[in-house]
């Protein structure tokens, strides 16, 4: 007697009738990235090669594959195939039986293939097809009964996407955004499985962490795991379930056998170790082992890592309006990130290219602890949470819906239910995942938008669908985390969704509306979940798709690889309000990243200036990463290359921030401090003209409160005779034990306006993987470059004072270190991009 979980993926056979196709392909996978790997098409990236592929998109698909099953396998009470995604309206076959129609990405579908469906099977080989429609043809017709305005849908539609994906219940960027394609995929794109078993198996497992703490200190009285498990039949007479857990060190420390009917137990934890987000403590993962057993015969085992944590959003009148913060384990934590969007068009590839770790990875590296996965995108998959579990990263969790009206067809909020269900259920153990929320912009496009003249008839679905079905099924699958209706949003029916005194906002003014930067001092929300600036990728990027004779901002491949509208003339606004247009593709590429950076930087340290009394809790900005090699708001491009806002983010991202701040004639110097532990240390800053003459120094010993930020220092310039605009301060902190833990430098005047000389820098490789970069007059925006490797350092875009060493660790992407990769490293600074 077992539970026997039998894997389809693999090989299976991919066929269009139509075009005489008929390939081998991978599942999971994809249409698109098969007929890639298989040379039927050219690479949708390359040039304006996306234009070219439309017939993949409206073609139908079969996949096919045959599996054996023997009498032994036949003879169980149950067998259930069970499909984790199909992308997105298929019809599925069993042996010339027809058996089941999905249409729904997100979705779990199980099969359950007893009764009168046992005749579908046979014992020796069984033929499985996928029959895929085109999902764009199906939105078309849904659109036919939308009952829209006509001439306002007309007007309402970006050209920049296909119309229709809101819909069907398909990612919504697939069908193109502002920073993506349009390369709607098609396939199955995640694990196909057998599930055979007689009189029961393990449905699900729901691991809840219960804390007690000492009032509102981080002390732990008592912890539990509370464990309940859905089995998917009746216990039966002989079957038990045994429940194993292990500490963070892998030991064995509690053991228990359920008794009778019991599925469930709740387990207190002896010496609680805490998970916390990894700039406050250590990320400890306890393994649970869930066994069903008949007498001491094991029928089937689950594992999951958990974490013992207790994350709360505290929303509390106040003399602003209402806080909008996190608390883990009764800490209050500033939430430091970035927007989450789908690594790849095509999600296999990006599986296997390592974009998961390697993202992760880098999100980390800049100090952030918390990601906001983006409702047009997906709910991703497991390995994203376990990676952010283990990373010690939170997850802001939007439910796929974004910037559209939802539909009123019959059968639609009937599908979005098993949809939320399927997603809770499967997501809700992570420890990471810190709220569920409705979806992106959906609330506020009803009150500033055009929703209420496309389709006034559809605001009632709106509310049925976010203020009453998701948050109750959140309740009931998921009750120790927080629903939020949209983002941005005031707390839902439609109050004032972009207000600054309760909830959380987005901040557009700077870009959309062509703002100053210092539109962002102007609003001071609670939480600012989203704002971003463009920039371009790395040149080495921009290679990867663009032929050099079309490497001018604004060429058709350029442009065609720059899905905002107007988004270069933006870009190039911006960088000559701030800058002198430099000569040279690759050097304007620079200076864009530098203004993105600049533009990022100026309100993240405005906000985390603000946190005192909660007053503004988060910042995430727009966005982390990008589904394929465009001009974007990314501070990552799609082949992983850092632009210069990833390095200035690992700076203003610092749990011990210094910035400085100008109000008229006064300078403020602000220590944010985002640890759980007061800071003592030394600070140390000095004051220089553009000339390079030294005009004061100081050390200061300081005392830092934890969870606050406070002015240090506040200085009068017209009592010490100085312009501001004269000026560049340079700032530096060390810890009790002289370590070095943030150092940066102000001006306050555009970069274009000040008299710039050769800084003379340089450079002495130490080996492999570390520098010293020296400065003999004051340099602005130092960064090292390769035109050939790729490499990461631990700091790069950075200012030097006159005379200045400092030591960089460069770490290489290649495996295999030579001389001639040393000899590809060059040093830049602003000079050289505008002498």
């Amino acid at each position: 007697m077992s539970c026997k979980e039998i894997s389809l993926n693999g090989k299976w056979k991919l066929i269009n009738k139509e075009r005489n196709i008929n390939l081998e392909a991978d599942v999971p996978g994809s249409v698109f990235y098969e007929l890639i790997k298989g040379n039927f098409i050219e690479d949708p990236f390359y040039g304006t090669n996306e234009e070219g592929v439309k017939w993949v998109y409206l073609d139908k698909w079969l996949y096919e594959k045959s599996f054996s099953l023997n009498d032994v396998q036949m003879s169980k009470k149950n067998i259930e195939l069970v499909f984790y995604g199909l992308d997105t309206y298929s019809e599925i076959w069993l042996n010339g039986n027809f058996i089941l129609k999905t249409d729904n990405m997100h979705r779990t579908y199980r099969i359950i293939l007893n009764g009168d469906r046992r005749k579908f099977l046979k014992v020796g080989e069984n033929i499985l097809g996928v029959h895929f429609d085109s999902s764009v043809l199906k939105a078309h017709e849904y659109l036919k009964k939308m009952n829209y305005d006509q001439k306002m849908f007309e007007k309402y539609q970006p050209g920049y996407a296909i119309p229709g994906v809101e819909t069907i219940r398909k990612s919504y960027y697939s069908f193109g955004w502002d920073w993506g394609p349009k390369l709607p995929d098609i396939g199955i794109w995640r694990n196909v499985e057998l599930k055979i078993f007689d009189s029961q198996c393990i449905d699900n497992v729901y691991i809840k962490p219960e804390i007690l703490f000492a009032d509102d200190s981080s002390r732990v009285l008592k912890a539990f795991f509370e464990i309940d498990v859905d089995l998917r039949r009746p216990n039966g007479e002989n079957e038990w379930l045994m429940f194993k857990i292990f500490d963070p060190d892998g030991c064995l420390i509690k053991e228990h056998r359920t008794r009778g009917k019991e599925n469930g137990l709740n387990v207190e934890i002896t010496n609680p170790k805490l998970w916390w987000t990894h700039d406050l403590g250590e990320q400890n993962l306890y393994k649970i082992e869930v066994l069903l057993m008949d007498k001491d015969t094991i029928i089937q085992k689950k594992s999951f890592k958990a974490g013992l944590r207790k994350i709360d959003l505290v929303r509390r009148e106040d003399s602003w309006g209402e806080t909008f913060y996190f608390k883990i384990n009764n800490i209050s934590i500033f939430a430091k990130g970035a927007n989450w969007v789908p690594v790849d068009n095509f999600i296999q590839r990006g599986r296997e290219k390592k974009l998961y770790e390697n993202l992760i990875h880098d999100a980390k590296r800049a100090n952030m602890n918390m990601l906001r996965v983006w409702g047009g995108g997906l709910y991703e998959d497991d390995h994203f949470y376990d990676l952010c579990d283990e990373s010690g990263i939170l997850v802001w969790q939007d439910f796929a819906f974004a910037c559209k009206p939802t539909p009123d067809y019959e059968n639609f909020a009937d599908n979005v239910k098993k949809e939320v269900e399927d997603n809770i259920i499967r997501l809700r153990n992570h420890p990471s995942l810190c709220i569920w929320v409705g979806n992106n912009e959906i609330e506020e496009g009803w009150l500033y938008w055009e929703f209420k003249k496309l389709c006034p008839h559809l605001k009632k679905n709106y509310v049925d669908i976010f203020e009453e079905i998701i948050p109750e099924l959140v309740s009931k699958f998921d009750g120790i985390r927080s629903y939020w209706p949209s983002s941005p949003s005031s707390g839902g029916n439609f109050d004032d969704p972009q207000s600054p005194d309760r909830g959380d906002s987005h901040f557009w003014d700077v870009w959309h509306a062509s703002k100053p930067f210092s539109s962002y001092k102007k609003f001071n929300s609670r939480f600012m979940s989203e704002f971003g600036f463009e920039s371009f990728p790395d040149i080495k990027t921009i290679k990867m798709f663009c032929p050099s004779d079309q490497m001018e901002m604004f060429s058709e491949v350029m442009l065609s690889h720059q899905k905002n509208p107007s988004g270069n003339e933006k870009i190039l606004k911006y960088m000559r309000d701030r800058f002198v247009i430099p000569d040279g593709f690759w050097k304007k590429i620079i200076v864009s990243q530098i203004t993105q950076g600049e533009a990022i930087e100026f309100g993240v340290e405005h906000w985390r200036r603000n946190r005192n009394e909660n007053h503004c809790m988060g910042t995430l900005y727009w966005q982390l990463n990008d589904c394929w090699p465009v001009a974007s708001w990314s501070s990552i491009d799609y082949f992983g290359r850092w632009k210069a806002l990833h390095y200035m983010a690992k700076r203003f991202f610092n749990p011990m921030l210094v910035s400085v701040d100008d109000e008229k004639n006064k300078i403020k110097i602000w220590i944010t401090n985002d640890l759980k532990e007061d800071f003592r240390g030394v600070l140390k800053y000095e004051i220089f003209n553009f000339d390079g003459d030294k005009i004061s120094e100081n050390s200061e010993i300081i005392y830092s409160k934890k969870l606050e930020s406070e002015i240090i220092k506040e200085f009068d310039l017209k009592e010490m005779n100085l312009n501001k605009d004269e000026i560049i301060i340079y700032n530096s902190l060390e810890d009790s034990s002289g370590k070095e833990v943030y150092r940066d430098a102000k001006f306050f005047r555009t970069p274009k306006s000040i008299p710039l000389t050769d800084p003379k820098i340089s450079f002495n490789m130490e080996g492999e993987s570390k520098l010293t970069v020296s400065a003999e007059e004051n340099s602005l925006f130092v960064f090292l470059y390769s035109d050939k490797h790729d490499f990461i350092c631990s700091d790069n875009y950075f200012h030097m004072r006159k005379n200045e060493k400092r030591i960089v660790e460069i770490e290489w992407k290649e495996k295999i270190f030579d001389k001639e990769i040393v000899n590809s490293l060059k040093i830049f600074s602003l000079y050289d991009l505008l002498k």
